[in-house]
């Protein structure tokens, strides 16, 4: 064992300095050396950093520690002093800001950003500028990204997927109703919060601001966007991409959910982003064979490579995925309904079709001597009665305009503060649910109590009571429309 030349301490081979006298060890290796050269330019790098954001952000905030950093950013922990909050700042890297033009472009996304308010999007509190740093300032999420999740679980359960996708979609509908596409939806960018795990999308507009005038490069070489869920039009360079490619991109993280793996990867970002441009989209039922009809064929309308024949707005997909979750409520009600009728070959049928986001149920009387047995309320809403006999179930047409509209919920109770999605139901003259190619426009009697966003997600403003309409575009005149009584409650 080496010993120091001063002191004759005993030191190691990987030890640079002695540690009772400084004196460099002549015998310490070449690649420790380079190692700690490394460590030691990260370690003046980063604290070069916090002593610039701190600078930045001035005496009404404290830099505590980095929480990570990824693509387009470092990720710190900051304390709010004035309000007594812990915060995230996320710091843009230098690449990404080098110019004056750069920074307004970040600074002008962010403020459109900061404008989105939904309770599946991560608001921005602020975004500033100083000491060369471009930075915004976030709440500080406690829990894990979806990332982190599907590493740890792999494979999702089919209904969370389902909860997952549709706040995601919900979210996208909100931003895309704003003009804002997001261009870099994938597990990273989506938080899970809490126990509840509620879902928050990040980081909107950061990757066309990053972007700047073109779509794919910047000057290091870098993909703005992430290879292995960028759509085929972005993936091959189109400087002018829209929602349709963030419905894509959400298929393939669907996709990922189920199966537990992407579609498309491979050792270099060049060949990812030809499978997305010319493979075939792997068939999901090779990677989890008990997935539903209904579900598969949702991620392979969304993963499609035209847009055109994807579903065409993120509000479609978020029904589609709704659709999906009403049958199985209805097929496990009727399961728990006719117990008697289902032991005798009687049961109560449902039949779903879901193919272009087109939900069709229909129930079957049960015989007469299964009907008192039927005591329990149905968990969703049920059709209007025809005044002939049902026909046959159906796919009603997505063109065909309902004749009437029903929200469900139709009666919901909130605290201030809380929140609720309801789901519009339009029917056409036979009584089939159609989920598809029908628009709304949602209102609020009283939005001092309660306001509604562009999704049906009713946020809980004041005590009192609001009543929330859903009116069908296109509908006739007068135009078909549903309603939900909201009572909002004081917190306790």
């Amino acid at each position: 064992m080496p010993t120091c030349m001063t002191c004759s301490q005993e030191l190691t081979a990987d030890t640079l300095y002695c540690p009772k006298c400084g004196t460099p060890n002549p015998e310490a290796t070449t690649e420790t050396m380079r190692t700690a050269t490394r460590q030691s330019v990260r370690a003046a790098a980063q604290a070069d950093l916090v002593r610039k954001l701190q600078t930045a952000l001035g005496a009404n905030f404290h830099v505590d520690h980095e929480l990570g950093e990824g693509g387009f950013a470092h990720v710190f922990a900051a304390t709010d002093r004035k309000l007594s909050r812990q915060i995230a700042v996320k710091v843009l890297r230098p690449e990404f800001t080098g110019s004056g033009v750069s920074v307004q472009r970040f600074i002008r996304e962010a403020e459109a950003a900061a404008k989105l308010h939904h309770p599946n999007i991560l608001s921005i509190f602020f975004v500033g500028e100083g000491e060369g740093l471009v930075y915004f300032g976030m709440p500080l999420v406690v829990g894990e990204t979806l990332d982190a999740r599907l590493r740890r679980e792999g494979q999702i359960a089919e209904d969370e997927v389902i909860r997952i996708g549709v706040d995601i979609a919900d979210a996208l509908a909100e931003a895309h109703a704003q003009g804002l596409v997001h261009r870099d939806i994938k597990p990273q960018n989506v938080m899970l919060q809490g126990e509840q795990r509620r879902v928050l999308v990040a980081d909107f507009g950061i990757a066309k601001a990053a972007a700047g005038t073109g779509e794919r490069l910047t000057g290091t070489g870098t993909v703005i966007g992430s290879p292995h869920y960028m759509s085929p039009e972005q993936a091959a360079g189109g400087l002018e991409v829209d929602g349709r490619s963030d419905i894509y991109s959400l298929g393939i993280v669907l996709w990922e959910m189920l199966a537990g793996e992407v579609p498309f990867d491979g050792p270099t970002t060049q060949g990812i982003l030809i499978q997305h441009l010319t493979k075939a989209m792997p068939t999901l039922r090779t990677r989890r064979p008990n997935v539903s009809t209904q579900l598969d064929r949702i991620v392979a309308r969304c993963t499609e490579k035209k847009p055109a024949d994807r579903f065409q707005t993120a509000g479609e997909l978020a029904a589609a995925l709704k659709a999906r979750a009403t049958a199985a409520a209805v097929a496990a009600a009727e399961q728990r309904r006719f117990p008697a009728a289902r032991a005798a070959g009687l049961a109560a049928a449902a039949l779903v079709l879901v193919g272009g986001g087109v939900l069709v149920v229909k129930s079957l009387k049960p015989a007469a001597g299964a009907r008192g047995a039927a005591t329990e309320q149905h968990a969703a809403p049920a059709p209007p009665a025809p005044s002939r006999p049902a026909p046959h179930a159906r796919a009603a047409p997505a063109a065909r305009p309902p004749k009437t509209v029903q929200l469900a919920p139709s009666i919901v109770t909130l605290t201030v503060g809380g929140t609720h999605k309801l789901t519009p139901l339009a029917y056409d003259t036979d009584g089939n649910v159609i989920l598809s190619g029908v628009r709304y426009r949602w209102s609020s009697g009283n939005a001092e109590v309660a306001r509604v966003s562009s999704s049906g997600t009713v946020t809980a403003v004041a005590e009192g009571k609001a009543l929330i309409r859903a009116e069908a575009l296109n509908s006739g005149s007068p135009p078909r429309s549903g309603t939900a009584e909201i009572t909002v409650k004081r917190r306790r």
